[in-house]
């Protein structure tokens, strides 16, 4: 599943992709409505890579490669999945949502001058509910 749209030629193009990136989500949630984890009744790998793709969405990807389509919320099941793999020992202690923020949208330590430095307002809380 694509992550992140790093360049795009033209509105279609972006719009495509824009619709592959959510149809991923939807059948995700679709797996997510039948079962655990989405190989079942088991934690693999595969959930870990998507713990932190829904991760980065929410935080990132949303604003800043306008995926902004859905929100994660929009995903029943997907959403419940997020947030208890985000309850997690393993998850919860080393996420830092800070840290991922200014990874994306502060890179280094030079001085906020345009708007896309601006780290946007968002309730973590949310995934540790």
């Amino acid at each position: 599943m694509p992550g992140k749209i790093t360049t795009v030629k033209s509105q279609a193009e972006y719009e495509k992709l824009v619709q592959i990136f959510f149809d991923h989500l939807a059948k995700f949630d679709q797996v997510l409505r039948q079962q655990k984890y989405l190989w079942g009744d088991k934690l693999t790998q595969l959930d870990v890579r998507l713990y932190v793709t829904l991760l980065r969405f929410d935080l990132v990807y949303y604003y800043q490669n306008k995926l902004s389509l859905h929100r994660l919320t929009d995903y029943p099941a997907l959403w419940a999945y997020a947030k208890r793999l985000a309850q997690i020992p393993a998850f919860k202690n080393y996420t830092d949502f800070e840290d991922i923020k200014k990874h994306f949208y502060q890179q280094d330590d030079r001085p906020i001058t345009t708007f896309e430095r601006v780290i946007p307002l968002l309730d973590e809380q949310k995934w540790l509910s």
